[in-house]
Protein backbone atom coordinates (compact mmCIF):
# COMPACT_ATOMS: atom_id res chain seq x y z
CA UNK A 1 0.00 0.00 0.00
CA UNK A 2 1.20 3.34 -0.92
CA UNK A 3 1.84 5.52 1.62
CA UNK A 4 -0.23 8.43 -0.55
CA UNK A 5 -3.39 6.17 -0.49
CA UNK A 6 -3.24 6.19 3.68
CA UNK A 7 -2.30 9.66 3.59
CA UNK A 8 -4.80 11.10 1.38
CA UNK A 9 -7.92 10.53 3.32
CA UNK A 10 -6.18 11.88 6.66
CA UNK A 11 -5.40 15.20 4.26
CA UNK A 12 -9.29 15.63 2.93
CA UNK A 13 -10.50 14.78 6.60
CA UNK A 14 -8.25 17.87 8.01
CA UNK A 15 -8.34 20.07 4.63
CA UNK A 16 -12.49 19.88 5.25
CA UNK A 17 -12.46 20.62 9.14
CA UNK A 18 -10.13 23.30 8.49
CA UNK A 19 -12.76 24.88 5.98
CA UNK A 20 -15.23 23.89 8.52
CA UNK A 21 -13.90 25.56 11.09
CA UNK A 22 -12.58 28.81 9.26
CA UNK A 23 -16.33 29.40 8.29
CA UNK A 24 -17.66 28.78 11.72
CA UNK A 25 -15.12 31.46 13.44
CA UNK A 26 -16.27 33.85 10.90
CA UNK A 27 -19.65 33.20 11.25
CA UNK A 28 -19.16 33.26 15.50
CA UNK A 29 -17.53 37.42 14.71
CA UNK A 30 -20.32 38.44 12.84
CA UNK A 31 -22.87 36.85 15.03
CA UNK A 32 -21.69 37.92 17.97
CA UNK A 33 -21.34 41.42 16.53
CA UNK A 34 -25.32 41.02 16.41
CA UNK A 35 -25.83 39.88 19.59
CA UNK A 36 -26.30 36.15 19.68
CA UNK A 37 -24.22 33.35 19.27
CA UNK A 38 -23.35 30.92 16.09
CA UNK A 39 -25.81 28.10 17.27
CA UNK A 40 -28.90 31.00 18.26
CA UNK A 41 -27.97 32.13 14.69
CA UNK A 42 -28.57 29.39 13.18
CA UNK A 43 -31.53 28.56 14.52
CA UNK A 44 -32.75 31.92 13.96
CA UNK A 45 -31.39 31.40 10.57
CA UNK A 46 -33.56 28.20 10.00
CA UNK A 47 -36.54 29.42 11.50
CA UNK A 48 -36.25 32.44 8.70
CA UNK A 49 -35.86 29.68 6.08
CA UNK A 50 -39.24 28.56 6.79
CA UNK A 51 -40.83 31.95 8.24
CA UNK A 52 -44.10 30.14 6.78
CA UNK A 53 -43.72 26.76 8.98
CA UNK A 54 -43.84 27.29 12.56
CA UNK A 55 -41.14 24.13 14.12
CA UNK A 56 -40.63 21.93 17.00
CA UNK A 57 -37.85 22.53 19.28
CA UNK A 58 -37.23 18.53 18.03
CA UNK A 59 -37.09 19.43 14.28
CA UNK A 60 -34.67 22.55 15.00
CA UNK A 61 -32.66 19.83 16.83
CA UNK A 62 -32.43 17.34 14.57
CA UNK A 63 -31.46 20.09 11.49
CA UNK A 64 -28.76 21.34 13.33
CA UNK A 65 -27.75 18.21 15.04
CA UNK A 66 -27.89 19.12 18.47
CA UNK A 67 -28.94 17.55 21.40
CA UNK A 68 -32.84 18.22 22.17
CA UNK A 69 -31.54 20.10 25.66
CA UNK A 70 -28.88 22.29 23.81
CA UNK A 71 -31.68 23.77 21.36
CA UNK A 72 -34.03 24.44 24.41
CA UNK A 73 -31.54 26.27 26.24
CA UNK A 74 -31.07 28.52 23.40
CA UNK A 75 -34.24 28.76 22.41
CA UNK A 76 -34.95 30.17 26.02
CA UNK A 77 -32.43 32.53 25.54
CA UNK A 78 -33.53 33.45 21.95
CA UNK A 79 -37.05 33.98 23.93
CA UNK A 80 -35.77 36.05 26.59
CA UNK A 81 -34.13 38.13 23.80
CA UNK A 82 -37.38 38.43 21.81
CA UNK A 83 -36.09 36.58 18.58
CA UNK A 84 -38.91 33.64 18.73
CA UNK A 85 -41.83 32.96 20.69
CA UNK A 86 -43.07 28.78 21.86
CA UNK A 87 -46.79 28.22 20.75
CA UNK A 88 -49.27 25.48 22.40
CA UNK A 89 -49.09 22.82 19.17
CA UNK A 90 -52.98 22.65 18.93
CA UNK A 91 -52.58 19.18 17.46
CA UNK A 92 -50.30 17.95 20.69
CA UNK A 93 -50.40 18.92 23.62
CA UNK A 94 -47.02 17.45 24.28
CA UNK A 95 -44.99 19.69 21.41
CA UNK A 96 -43.93 23.16 21.47
CA UNK A 97 -44.19 24.94 18.51
CA UNK A 98 -41.41 27.34 18.11
CA UNK A 99 -41.53 30.70 15.45
CA UNK A 100 -39.38 34.27 14.97
CA UNK A 101 -41.19 37.26 16.19
CA UNK A 102 -41.18 40.24 14.06
CA UNK A 103 -37.36 41.53 15.68
CA UNK A 104 -36.49 37.97 15.56
CA UNK A 105 -37.29 37.97 11.65
CA UNK A 106 -35.36 41.02 11.29
CA UNK A 107 -32.18 39.69 13.04
CA UNK A 108 -32.62 36.93 10.94
CA UNK A 109 -32.99 38.74 7.77
CA UNK A 110 -29.45 39.94 8.81
CA UNK A 111 -28.01 36.77 9.77
CA UNK A 112 -29.21 35.05 6.60
CA UNK A 113 -27.10 37.92 4.48
CA UNK A 114 -24.13 37.51 6.66
CA UNK A 115 -23.88 33.39 6.04
CA UNK A 116 -24.60 34.17 2.34
CA UNK A 117 -21.71 36.63 2.22
CA UNK A 118 -19.45 34.25 4.25
CA UNK A 119 -19.86 30.73 2.19
CA UNK A 120 -20.00 32.97 -0.71
CA UNK A 121 -16.51 33.87 0.60
CA UNK A 122 -15.40 30.39 1.56
CA UNK A 123 -15.77 28.78 -1.49
CA UNK A 124 -14.78 31.97 -4.41
CA UNK A 125 -11.63 30.85 -5.05
CA UNK A 126 -14.11 28.04 -7.17
CA UNK A 127 -15.95 28.85 -10.33
CA UNK A 128 -19.70 27.41 -10.59
CA UNK A 129 -18.80 23.75 -11.86
CA UNK A 130 -16.28 23.66 -9.14
CA UNK A 131 -18.11 24.56 -7.01
CA UNK A 132 -21.01 22.31 -8.04
CA UNK A 133 -18.49 19.16 -8.52
CA UNK A 134 -17.27 19.57 -5.17
CA UNK A 135 -21.01 19.18 -4.03
CA UNK A 136 -21.25 16.35 -5.83
CA UNK A 137 -18.35 14.46 -4.29
CA UNK A 138 -19.46 15.55 -1.08
CA UNK A 139 -22.93 13.85 -0.96
CA UNK A 140 -20.97 10.90 -2.36
CA UNK A 141 -19.57 10.85 1.33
Amino acid sequence: MKNTDVLLPILLAEKIDKISSSIRKQLEIAFVSQGVSVTQGLILYELFCHVDITTTQRALAIKQQLPRYSVSRNIDALESLGYVKRLEDPDSARRVLVSLTETGNNLASILSSIIRSVYKDAFSNLDKKEQADLFKILCKL
